[in-house]
């Protein structure tokens, strides 16, 4: 199998990376860009951020390492991840972590299966903002009608 490990900026892989994927059912979406065989990922959930570096070593295969960060006490563990596509829209992502600098001890491992987030879920523009209707301008009352022999009515 050759690697693909070398920028390529006219690289087309097979299975394409770049977009917004799901995590084990966890509503937050990240954020994957691409350039050439280079990825990045972006991902906060509210516990943690991670951000993920990889490249494509061949086209249903991306290797790299990610950062997460625990919000709660602003630890961080680095982790060596093997992203292996199951599908276009499947990934299995192997990890293990590097140290013991935050909850997980080094040489810790696991498996996470992500989806791809549907194109237009929840990724639609925001609409222009609504802005409140000016409250209906009343007619003035009619002035009062006098009759010089009868007064005001």
């Amino acid at each position: 199998m050759k690697s693909m490990a070398a920028t390529d900026d006219h690289f087309s892989p097979k299975y394409e990376y770049a977009g917004h994927w799901l995590a084990d059912g966890d509503p937050t979406p990240s954020d994957v860009t691409r350039h050439g065989t280079h990825v990045v990922s972006v991902w906060n959930n509210g516990a943690y951020n991670h951000v993920f570096q990889g490249v494509y070593m061949d086209d249903g295969t991306i290797k790299g390492f990610q950062t997460r960060r625990k919000l709660a006490d602003n630890t961080t563990t680095t982790m060596s991840l093997t992203l292996t596509f199951l599908s276009r829209t499947s990934i299995r992502v192997d990890w293990v972590a590097l140290d013991s600098n935050s909850d997980l001890t080094a040489g810790a491992t696991g498996v996470s299966m992500i989806t791809r987030v549907p194109a237009a879920t929840p990724f639609q523009p925001m609409p222009a903002p609504i802005r409140p209707r000016p409250a209906p301008v009343e007619a003035p009352a009619a002035p009062p009608v006098i009759d010089p022999l009868k007064g005001v009515d």
